[in-house]
């Protein structure tokens, strides 16, 4: 009984100890950012008879990823530590694209690449760079799309586009830094979206 009242002591005792301190250091939770939605205005015209899917981008580590990431003077990429995008970055520009292109009210349907609906044309994109360049020690958001434009039923390409954005942020603090991300990422979408919009209707 002496043993078993010993034993029962020393649990209570080790209990209460390791309440009050961290035997394995507390992971941090990172902060998670997400991109203000794009802002387009839809043009006075008829939509055209057009279901549009967008594929998400293809894009090399670390662009692949939830990671911020800032390119250094030195052309090495970092990214800023305890924190992180809401999705990986390619599916952040997907939505942004899908968002801006369903805004501008130019079709009849844009759809993402798991919808099962038919699609007439697809908007194919490589994500080149979605990162933080530093110029003359500010940091400056950089967005570069590559695009494609396909016909799903000839299978034939319509036309291709690079498109470039870029902002510088106001300072340096990752508020901010996201801020940048997000007029960048805006102006893209709606290059992109003018971009598709010129096209001859099928």
């Amino acid at each position: 009984m002496t043993n078993v009242c010993s034993r029962a002591l020393l649990a209570t005792v080790l209990t209460t100890t390791l309440a009050g301190c961290t035997v394995f250091p507390a992971r941090e939770v990172p902060r998670q950012f997400a991109l203000a939605e794009p802002e387009v205005t839809a043009k006075e015209r008829i939509a055209r008879s057009v279901i549009l899917r967008v594929d998400t981008p293809v894009a090399a580590s670390p662009l692949d990823t939830s990671r911020i990431v800032v390119r250094q003077d030195s052309g090495e990429l970092a990214i800023y530590g305890g924190s992180r995008w809401r999705q990986p970055a390619t599916d952040l520009v997907r939505d942004q694209l899908i968002e801006a292109l369903r805004q501008s009210q130019g079709f009849t349907g844009v759809v993402n690449e798991i919808s099962r609906s038919r699609s007439d044309w697809s908007l194919l994109t490589d994500l080149g760079q979605f990162q933080v360049v530093y110029e003359n020690g500010s940091p400056v958001a950089t967005v570069r799309l590559d695009a494609q434009l396909m016909d799903e039923r000839s299978r034939s390409l319509l036309s291709t586009r690079r498109f470039e954005a870029r902002q510088a942020s106001t300072d340096e603090s990752l508020e901010a830094v996201v801020a940048a991300f997000s007029r960048a990422t805006n102006q893209m979408a709606k290059d992109v979206v003018a971009w598709i919009l010129e096209q001859p209707a099928p």
